[in-house]
């Protein structure tokens, strides 16, 4: 806010308070001349749900601890500002995230949420993850009670994360190195941690951009009118027909936009060709970089992905209600490389079937 009101805040503003639990609106913008300058220094945006959990670390006291109801986007988003956000309150002392389920707002707000626990001063050496599928109610309008409520379950872990007796189970809970987080450019999106599944140990990792060039397809899927010389390559199992191609040889088409419902992230398809095709725009087209057009690698690749879509690919599908992935995104997930021998093995394996 401009000088002459800020002079007459409360004393409270700023380091003022030992507790803060907050549920701050979802969504909104502010004018930048109307925001504490202060603020924006630590976190340069007009997004109000971004201004909020700044404004809460700067009001709490050193020692001081917050609990805040945010949409999935802080934690998750890629903007510079949302990465800026997550570095000033990696600074201090990020305790927990805490996901919850995506229907705990409804009838009022489907938005995805996570509870962000935080503590100002101190460091951040891991970040304990949970998962809740379960908060007692029923998902819809009406919120009706339901048996399995893991509310009280999951606040006992918290409270005893420390002791010698806890045990991760990593698919639901979990601390988190401050190393992992900072590999994945300051994400805090729970389901990147919460996978159950770990890379086989001692195969060498390559991001998908380093093996292939990504592009979007370029045509609406419902543009296809289902004749020509030339598949269309949708979301679906099945191709259509088009007259005309934008893309020729070995490629891996991989759906952008989550194939269910509102909130919910998943993959059903994906496809290997090799050929000349058309590929829809909600999809990403994977073409082999020049030293990997005559290996191994894209039937592999192609097996890989097929086989471990649900674990390495649909945890990167973001949103806090349109879920969906980017090409960016998309290139910068790992794969194993193997040995040669192996990736010919699965190549011969992936063009029988074909």
């Amino acid at each position: 806010l401009n000088k002459s009101i800020r002079e007459n805040f409360p004393k409270q503003e700023e380091n003022f308070f030992d507790v803060i639990l907050a549920n701050p609106p979802f969504k909104g913008a502010i004018d930048e001349t109307n925001t504490n300058p202060e603020l924006l220094s630590m976190v340069k945006t007009k997004k109000t749900e971004l201004l909020f959990v700044a404004h809460i670390l700067r009001a709490l006291k050193l020692g001081g601890r917050a609990a805040v109801v945010v949409p999935i986007g802080v934690l998750e988003g890629e903007s510079a500002s949302h990465v800026q956000l997550r570095k000033e309150l990696l600074k201090h002392q990020v305790e927990a995230v805490i996901s919850l389920p995506h229907w705990v707002f409804k009838p009022y707000a489907s938005v995805a949420t996570a509870i962000l626990i935080f503590t100002k001063g101190g460091q951040t050496d891991r970040v304990w993850f949970y998962k809740v599928e379960n908060d007692g109610y029923s998902d819809g309008a009406n919120k009706q009670p339901i048996e399995g409520s893991e509310i009280l379950t999951m606040i006992d872990l918290f409270k005893n994360r420390f002791d010698q007796s806890y045990r991760e189970i990593r698919n639901k809970h979990r601390f988190v190195s401050l190393t992992e987080i900072e590999e994945n450019e300051f994400d805090l999106c729970p389901n990147i941690y919460l996978r159950d599944y770990d890379y086989p140990k001692g195969i060498p990792l390559q991001r998908l951009n380093e093996i292939f060039h990504i592009a979007k397809g370029n045509i609406g899927a419902a543009e296809a009118k289902d004749q020509g010389d030339y598949d269309f390559i949708t979301s679906s199992s099945e191709f259509k027909k088009i007259d005309q191609y934008s893309f020729e040889g070995k490629a891996i088409c991989i759906p952008l936009v989550s194939s269910t419902g509102h909130g919910h992230a998943s993959i059903n398809n994906i496809h290997y060709y090799d050929g000349r095709f058309e590929a829809a725009s909600i999809l990403a087209v994977l073409i082999p970089r020049d030293k990997f057009k005559d290996s191994a690698i894209v039937e592999y690749a192609y097996s890989y992905l097929l086989t471990h879509k649900d674990d390495v690919l649909v945890p990167y599908m973001k949103g806090s209600a349109n879920v969906s992935l980017n090409t960016t995104r998309l290139g910068k997930i790992k794969i194993p490389i193997p040995d040669l021998n192996v990736m010919i093995k699965i190549a011969s394996d992936i063009l029988v079937s074909q």
